[in-house]
């Protein structure tokens, strides 16, 4: 496990190791903010509170149980495939960040068995790094900031709403110990398939609860991540048994919450992939402002939007060369997200120090600013954003858009859903608009809706064909209603949704032109009011053919019209709103 700290910490690794046991079983690699110029004398102190092997660490050095780890001064530690790598710190920003450089490391070397513990200090050093452990199914720790000599580091962790336990120093190691026993009593009494989720029925009861609680359905996620992700919360609680975890799921809210904040957790940092990013700063980014330039605003949407940082990296990217152009085109950029704590903290827009990982220095100077050990958004970068609660399958989706970016979302649902939201994203763009997709996703549906633009950085571009949004509605939008606390507000969405519809259909019918619903092969789907005036039904058997149907002067403008439409798309089942 990933131990860290800074200013205070250790009186906090003193309290937290004179009470774990000295055969826990566990391995211990410790980073703590230190003097780069003189010799750490961590290793001695610690010794004085443990039995364990306390030693600086040293390159190459695989990791055994019961041992700790102390980083040396001046470097960053890391580790991979189980073996410590010792470098030295790559200049301010090496010193800066070594939590997050290990906790990092941590998770994509451990994955689930990672666990992560952060102590007294100052700054936000570690945050990223959690998060990273969350992703891959870890477990995060925090010593209580009422404990701690120094609390920001602890402060800005707890924020994310991601730590799993916080406690004083000796209550940390307690916890660990308790979690420690019951892994082993589980996989002895139980073996080691205990909490696996033996059947989709399983996958599907808990979903399906969750949906009740919340109002949020993931029966249309693709199973891995779901299932890790409870299991995690099954360890996390101590669950005897999965039956037992649904049981506590069905109790009241709280699990509820946690549970779908654990599954909304993602992969997520400014400019993620750079190369992709690059390209569409330099292929894409300059059309989208000289086309603003003629009517003046861009609109671009990012759902499934998390934390902000990748609306807030687009919109950098749109100010950088409206800058270079000395343009004045206004944007307005909707990122939406189901996590409202997550949207709450895109809106306030303070990121931790980590993200000199991701951001120039420059763009840094420019777009943000600096408080403290925090990276506070620039104004004129967070007006072009606005944060709100969207739900990508359920929520009419936005609307004459130029630029869609959705980045490692897709590739979390399962087909049916992906092929529903391409055919959103092919609606909600004008035509010759953007998608920009995360590196690992493919889009799914009609070939004809998209053409592409770059094929290894995931940019496609809208095709004219009209999208066949009614046909792939997914079977979760047409799911039992929620019950429970999201059921009121289920009933009041449902009552709202049909008044607005019975008024929209009452203007329609009232000002709007004739109008009948066609498909490809120009036949009627649905009529509008007062159509007689233009179509009657032709003499002999029942058609359904608009052409048949047309009135003598209508007749040779809408065969000329099928012609054309035929000469241009393929032969298909898609509808089309004809205006008569």
């Amino acid at each position: 496990m990933g131990l860290g700290a800074s200013a205070g910490g250790l009186d906090a690794f003193q309290k937290f190791f004179s009470r774990m046991p000295s055969d826990s079983g566990m391995a211990f690699v410790l980073v703590q903010h230190l003097d780069p110029h003189h010799r750490s004398l961590l290793p001695e102190l610690l010794s004085k509170a443990t039995r364990m092997s306390v030693a600086q660490a040293n390159d190459e050095t695989p990791v055994q149980p019961d041992h700790v780890y102390v980083i040396p001064p001046n470097t960053s530690l890391t580790i991979e495939g189980g073996v410590l790598r010792v470098r030295p710190a790559e200049g301010e920003s090496g010193l800066r960040l070594p939590i997050d450089r290990l906790f990092g490391s941590l998770a994509e070397d451990q994955g689930h068995n990672a666990v992560c513990v952060l102590f007294s200090g100052s700054g936000s050093d570690g945050t990223i790094g959690l998060r990273a452990v969350k992703e891959h199914g870890g477990m995060a720790m925090s010593q209580s900031p009422e404990t701690a000599q120094h609390d920001p580091i602890l402060r800005s962790a707890i924020s994310t709403g991601l730590v799993d336990h916080v406690l004083p120093p000796e209550e940390l190691a307690d916890k660990l110990m308790e979690y420690a026993t019951y892994l082993r009593r589980l996989r002895d009494e139980q073996g080691p398939e205990a909490l696996v989720l033996a059947t989709s029925d399983e996958l599907t009861r808990i979903c399906t609860t969750l949906l009740h609680k919340t109002g949020h359905d993931f029966r249309r996620y693709k199973p891995p991540t779901p299932v890790r992700r409870i299991q995690r919360r099954m360890q996390v609680l101590q669950a005897a048994s999965v039956a037992a975890y649904i049981e506590r799921l069905r109790e009241g809210p709280g699990e509820a919450d946690q549970l779908f904040r654990d599954l909304l957790i993602g992969v997520t940092h400014f400019f993620r992939d750079p190369d992709a990013f690059a390209v569409l700063a330099s292929d894409v980014i300059p059309r989208l402002v000289d086309v603003a330039t003629v009517d003046g605003t861009l609109r671009v949407w990012t759902p499934g939007c998390s934390t902000g940082e990748e609306a807030y990296s687009v919109a950098i990217l749109l100010r950088e060369q409206i800058l270079r152009q000395d343009a004045h085109s206004r944007v307005q950029i909707f990122a939406g997200d189901i996590d409202d704590e997550a949207l709450e903290f895109a809106r306030n827009g303070r990121y931790a120090e980590g993200i000199a990982e991701h951001v120039t220095p420059e763009r840094l100077e420019r777009f943000f600013i600096r408080h403290d050990h925090v990276y506070q958004v620039a104004k004129e970068i967070r007006e072009m954003c606005l944060f709100s609660t969207h739900n990508l399958i359920k929520d009419p989706p936005f609307s004459r858009l130029d630029l869609v970016v959705c980045r490692n979302l897709l590739i979390y649902l399962e087909a049916d859903a992906q092929r529903y939201v391409n055919s959103l994203f092919h609606y909600a763009l004008h035509p010759g608009g953007y998608l920009f997709l995360g590196p690992s996703e493919s889009l799914v549906g009609p070939p004809e809706l998209f053409r592409t633009v770059d094929r290894k950085h995931r940019i496609f571009q809208r095709g004219a064909t009209v999208a066949r949004v009614i046909e792939t509605l997914p079977a979760a939008l047409t799911a039992r209603p929620p019950a429970g606390r999201a059921a009121a507000a289920a009933s009041a969405a449902s009552s709202q949704q049909g008044l607005v519809t019975a008024l929209e259909r009452v203007m329609l019918d009232r000002y709007a032109p004739a109008w009948v619903v066609i498909n490809a092969r120009a036949e009627a789907l649905h009529f509008s009011a007062r159509i007689g005036k233009y179509l009657e039904p032709a003499p002999g058997a029942p058609s359904t053919d608009v052409v048949e149907m047309a009135r003598p002067g209508l007749r040779l403008d809408l065969r000329t019209t099928r012609a054309a439409r035929s000469a241009t798309s393929r032969r298909g089942s898609r509808r089309t709103c004809c205006p008569i």
